[in-house]
């Protein structure tokens, strides 16, 4: 017999290892709500448009799946979870699309860049600098062309 537990929500029996169609319902019940309010409608927009997905998703496949930061900095493998604009694109625009301006990044160090983004002016520039010269490298290091040397 397997384990069950009880939902808080409804209180029915469920698998200990699952959760319960009330609480999954009730998440994507709440997003909808969160996007509904949210201000920024055409950033959203992009967000969802096919041709950021697919550069999302090639900027995942070029860091191999992993966070450039962790990766070069501390020489950790962690799973990217974010595709983070290092040059913001309230600032600059026509950087949406541009690759150059992409690096696959971890949730800890997203969230650890966008505090420094958040201080103050010098502080966000200096943050960016650091991070086009991690791109840089991890390019060099592991990019396609490293690869045709080999």
């Amino acid at each position: 017999m397997a384990l069950m537990k009880t939902c808080s929500r409804c209180h029915m029996k469920i698998p200990y290892d699952s959760q319960c169609e009330c609480m999954v319902q009730a998440k994507r019940d709440s997003y909808k709500d969160y996007k509904k309010r949210r201000k920024d409608k055409d950033r959203q927009k992009l967000y969802s448009s096919n041709a950021w997905i697919r550069l999302r998703d090639m900027i995942y496949r070029s860091c191999y799946g992993m966070c450039v930061v962790c990766l070069i900095k501390d020489n950790e493998i962690v799973n990217a979870t974010a595709c983070h604009h290092i040059e913001d694109t309230e600032s600059n625009t026509s950087r949406w699309l541009d690759e150059s301006n992409l690096l696959g990044v971890c949730q800890s160090c997203h969230m650890k860049i966008h505090k420094q983004y958040d201080k103050d002016n010098k502080s966000k520039k200096a943050m960016q600098d650091i991070l086009f010269g991690l791109l840089k490298k991890f390019d060099k290091e592991y990019g396609e062309s490293s690869e045709d040397e080999q």
